[in-house]
């Protein structure tokens, strides 16, 4: 009497399980649509495997509850069960091996899948296989290997989705974020291996950005023998990536800043668009002409990213009881995340020097202007730290590749010097990303895949 009980049991709990097997319902985008690693046959495709999954799940339900019934009116009637409780139980994983498992793999491979579709799968292997062991079921070794190859098949699915993402949009962090989850079950799990290698290869990819700024910069010094008035306009590029020391990207949560890592600096002095140059005319002097040019090179120009946060699509699982249906089922939905959008940058070097000729009565004197280069950091010294760099932090965003795109405007005196700077400064953060070219897709899975011994 008391394998009956345990026979119903199982018949019940294979029912439970059915209910949790309802398909999400995914007609949406992803990541890998965006940058091109899936395509509209790759969508067809995830769609008829979740329509077959779903017919699966529902002869599951149907022949459980028939079964249940079954043995149930045996119990009453003191008869024998017809199969043992391993042999129900083999019919039952040979039926999930040989219908449901190879559909569910397809969809954890599927680029056009998201990660949370693809955990989706696995979590409903590893019900299957909870369940077996609440019921004290051996686990047949043929099922294990084919956990242990679903797993990974979802650990790729969800890394690529966060490569995908990192080059559609620029942002990273879930690159980092999934890396530490990552090494963190693997401790938990007592397993050998690290995504630091991985996570390190999908930012140097993505994770590539361009600071292009023009900046329009005024300097009036009222002189004695009148104002002096320079105007300068200049076009700059700084590139920026990821200065990863070795070994060290497993710690970006006890680094001090981002940009001791998100940081770069420019290659080649900022193209001069425009030197202006306005002196003067003195009583009595027939005409005064000054004419400005550009000076010797200029420092650097270096930018470290402290900040770089956006709001975010995110793909994810919802449960949703459908109209005239008895039991919920998981629908894939999209939705935007991320508390704000901030840009929070350092800005220093770039201090240029100008050279000035003035001619009087035909007469040429060369007058250098080694100084003149900090007035934009005067226009903005309210925003100057201690270091001498600019602090400079925005929320306007951009159209892409423009991440984010302000203006930036500014006045400031030298104390009592007579010196007034004022400067409008346009900046853009343009994403450049360098993604590697992808791999073929393994054909279609037509039944489950497992490791192999030697794995």
């Amino acid at each position: 009497m008391r394998k009956d009980h345990l026979r119903v049991r199982v018949c019940s709990t294979l029912l439970l399980l059915s209910l949790f097997l309802s398909a999400p319902a995914s007609a949406l985008g992803n990541w890998g649509l965006e940058v091109g690693r899936a395509n509209a046959s790759d969508v067809i495709r995830k769609e008829k495997d979740w329509i077959h999954f779903k017919q699966v799940r529902e002869q599951i339900t149907r022949a459980t509850a028939l079964k249940l019934e079954v043995e149930r009116q045996r119990q009453l009637a003191g008869r024998e069960s017809e199969l043992s409780l391993t042999q129900l139980y083999e019919e039952v994983e040979d039926f999930w091996l040989n219908n449901l498992f190879g559909p569910l793999q397809r969809i954890a491979l599927n680029p056009a899948s998201s990660c949370a579709e693809a955990q989706y799968v696995l979590a409903t292997m590893i019900g299957m296989q909870r369940q077996q062991q609440l019921l004290g079921l051996e686990e047949s070794e043929l099922l294990k290997r084919v956990y242990e190859a679903t797993e990974k098949m979802v650990s790729l699915r969800c890394r690529n989705e966060a490569l995908d993402e990192c080059v559609a949009t620029g942002r990273f962090m879930q690159i980092l974020q999934l890396m530490a989850g990552g090494d963190r079950q693997t401790l938990l799990l007592a397993r050998e291996g690290s995504l630091e290698s991985w996570a390190v290869d999908a930012i140097k990819q993505c994770a590539i950005y361009e600071l292009h700024f023009v900046s329009r910069t005024n300097t009036r010094d009222s002189g004695l023998a009148g104002p002096v008035e320079i105007e300068t306009v200049r076009d700059g590029r700084v590139q920026i990536r990821f200065h990863i020391p070795p070994g060290r990207l497993g710690l970006t949560e006890t680094v001090s800043s981002l940009g001791d890592l998100l940081n770069g600096k420019t290659e080649k002095n900022p193209f001069f668009i425009s030197v202006k140059c306005k002196a003067p005319q003195p009583t009595g002097v027939p005409s005064v002409e000054f004419i400005c040019s550009p000076g010797a090179d200029s420092p650097p120009i270096e930018v470290r990213i402290n900040a770089l946060d956006f709001k975010h699509r995110e793909f994810y699982i919802e449960y949703e009881k459908p109209k005239y249906a008895f039991t919920e089922s998981e629908v894939s939905r999209e939705r935007v995340v991320g508390e704000e959008d901030k840009l929070a940058f350092e800005f220093e070097g770039g201090e240029f020097s100008l050279q000035g000729l003035l001619k009087v009565e035909g007469e040429t004197v060369e007058v250098p202007m080694p100084g003149v280069g900090t007035s934009f950091y005067l226009a903005h010294k309210k925003d100057q730290m201690a270091s001498g760099r600019l602090k400079i932090e925005h929320t306007q965003r951009g159209v892409y590749p423009v991440i984010f795109h302000f203006p930036y405007a500014g006045t400031g005196d030298a104390d009592e010097s007579g010196v007034l700077s004022t400067d409008t400064t346009d900046f853009e953060l343009i994403h450049k990303p360098d993604p590697k070219p992808f791999e073929k897709v393994p054909d279609p899975i037509r039944k489950p895949l497992k490791p192999s011994p030697d794995e």
